[in-house]
């Protein structure tokens, strides 16, 4: 699942929880994690990139998955990762990158 973001605007008319659109990411690079997520937030950035007080700076492609900020537990280890194994409880951030309100986060 994922709250999806469809276009600039309110929140209210934007956002949709589907699972229709994203699947469970894949590993691509052996440093990266996976998660399971239990917790996101919303930031100012979120905010702004949402109503696309940001355009000037970074455009979108949607839909797009928001956030910058998890809480989750791993639940898979790239071939070169040796400081988390499946099962530990992680927080962290993505930022500059989104993809954090879904149910699955790839993490570096």
């Amino acid at each position: 699942f994922a709250s999806v973001c469809s276009d600039y605007g309110d929140a209210e008319e934007v956002f949709e929880v589907t699972d229709k659109i994203f699947k469970k990411p894949k590993i691509t690079n052996p440093f990266q994690i996976l998660l399971a997520n239990r917790r996101t937030t919303v930031n100012p950035a979120d905010c702004k990139q949402r109503s696309g007080n940001l355009k000037m700076v970074s455009k979108h492609t949607f839909p797009m998955i928001l956030g910058q900020d998890f809480a989750g537990v791993v639940c898979e280890v790239g071939a070169y990762v040796t400081k988390f194994s499946i099962g530990d409880e992680v927080f962290g951030s993505t930022a500059p990158r989104n993809s954090c309100s879904a149910e699955f986060v790839l993490a570096l």
